[in-house]
């Protein structure tokens, strides 16, 4: 019970198990012994962000960025907290500052644009979605996009998005 590893462990199998409360008292648990455990307390915080805690969750983050300001995976986690909060300015500042993380997924490039319509800033919120079309290749990821645009009034940009759905490698199937 007073081992950190251990405690770690334990809230990083009950996380896969979906189990986001008890693995989140876990790690809490894990951070009394080893405060310094930057990966415990990113664990912490994601599982606060998928419990929708988003100020806990941010409070975690920046105790982390604190120590290491460059740490990649804080970064896009917190811009996704932020995203979620309505903190867009952070969200996108936080997205754009760790682009080969976000490229990697397409929640976080959605996350990234949404923000840029919500900052007025529609010419970085296309180039955001062109992205997101392109990485991900598929319908699914066509109509996230243009549901963004459309959400942010840019409608040409969801048309665009839309006829992009019946163009080759775009089938049905991927919906």
């Amino acid at each position: 019970p007073t081992n950190a590893e251990f405690l770690s462990t334990l809230g990083t199998v009950l996380a896969m198990d979906k189990k986001l409360e008890e693995s989140s008292a876990a790690f809490r648990k894990a951070l009394q012994f080893a405060p310094q455990d930057s990966t415990v307390r990113r664990y912490l915080a994601a599982n606060l962000w998928q419990l929708h805690h988003y100020p806990e969750a941010k409070r975690e983050l920046q105790i982390i960025l604190h120590e290491h300001p460059n740490d990649a995976q804080s970064r896009l986690l917190l811009g996704m907290v932020s995203e979620n909060s309505g903190d867009y300015s952070t969200a996108a500042k936080m997205l754009s500052s760790v682009p080969n993380e976000v490229e990697k997924r397409p929640e976080s490039l959605a996350a990234l644009a949404r923000s840029y319509y919500q900052l007025r800033e529609q010419e970085n919120a296309r180039a955001t979605l062109q992205e997101l079309s392109s990485h991900a290749g598929n319908a699914k990821s066509l109509l996230l996009g243009a549901e963004i645009a459309d959400q942010g009034g840019d409608y040409i940009e969801a048309e665009r998005l839309l006829d992009s759905i019946s163009e080759p490698g775009n089938t049905s199937a991927d919906i």
